[in-house]
């Protein structure tokens, strides 16, 4: 019976749990967890470091990283009851499973640091080796925080971006609509103008009409190309959004082989 009772222990209501446990920023079990006004909890750490960076500010307001409601600074709660559940998450996880750790291909030692330098992670022999010993390392888990946490701005950012393009290519939409009515309506009026007087002015009439849908033509023209640049740029800010999506996910070890593809990109 006790045998049962801890493999259901161990299965998937602890890792219900342990997602409920984690910062939705750094992606790790929340650190003196603090909670906004719309009632998210963060890291402390993260959730100010996302204030310091973020551009989307309006004076000391900002927009929660899960469901974009407006909190300020100076709103933070501490939530104890929280940070205590996840203190008991932790060691029953620690009970339950053996934390997965990275190690050195040179040293064959755990990867607990980050040199800002090279932007790779080091072991305790590498941190202390002549190549980076008088660079700038930080803690690994430190690092990966930092680095979600960008990743999450930057994700913000550009879904308001690719917001603004939808917005604007619907109201270049709504322009193709509307100038097709005008242009409609104004050629309903010429031609019973020119009716009244069609025996005198039948010539002016047919030139009017010309340059009339001339004028559509070119007008419709730079508004359909308008279009599909921003249909285009639409796309463009969606691929970027699922890749920033999954640079979110990326574990502490991926910060290297990101790092080296942004090397190689910037060579």
């Amino acid at each position: 019976m006790l045998g049962r009772a801890a493999a259901m222990a161990t299965g998937f209501p602890v890792k219900k749990l342990k997602e409920e446990a984690k910062c939705p920023i750094c992606l790790d079990f929340l650190e003196d967890p603090v909670s906004v006004d719309c009632g998210h909890s963060f890291c402390l750490q993260c959730i100010t470091e996302f204030c310091e960076k973020s551009d989307n500010s309006q004076g000391s307001v900002y927009s929660c990283p899960q469901c974009r409601s407006q909190f300020q600074q100076n709103s933070f709660r501490p939530n104890r009851q929280l940070a205590s559940m996840v203190e008991s998450i932790k060691q029953l996880s620690l009970s339950s499973s053996t934390k997965k750790t990275w190690l050195c291909e040179i040293h064959k030692e755990e990867l607990n640091h980050f040199c800002e330098e090279d932007q790779i992670p080091l072991c305790w022999i590498c941190d202390t080796s002549p190549e980076h010993r008088n660079h700038k390392t930080i803690p690994l888990e430190e690092a990966t925080r930092s680095y979600k946490v960008k990743v999450q701005l930057a994700l913000e950012h550009v879904k308001k971006e690719m917001e603004e393009a939808l917005n604007q290519e619907t109201n270049v939409g709504k322009k193709i609509v509307i100038w097709k009515e005008k242009v409609d309506l104004w050629r309903q009026r010429f031609i019973l103008e020119f009716q009244k007087q069609h025996g005198f002015l039948a010539q002016e009439e047919q030139q009017q009409l010309w340059r009339l849908e001339e004028e559509e033509r070119v007008i419709i023209q730079k508004l359909r190309e308008s279009k599909v640049k921003l249909a285009q740029q639409s796309r463009t800010l969606r691929n970027l959004t699922e890749e920033l999506e999954k640079c979110s996910q990326c574990t502490a070890w991926d910060l290297q082989e990101v790092n080296s593809r942004e090397s190689l990109r910037e060579e």
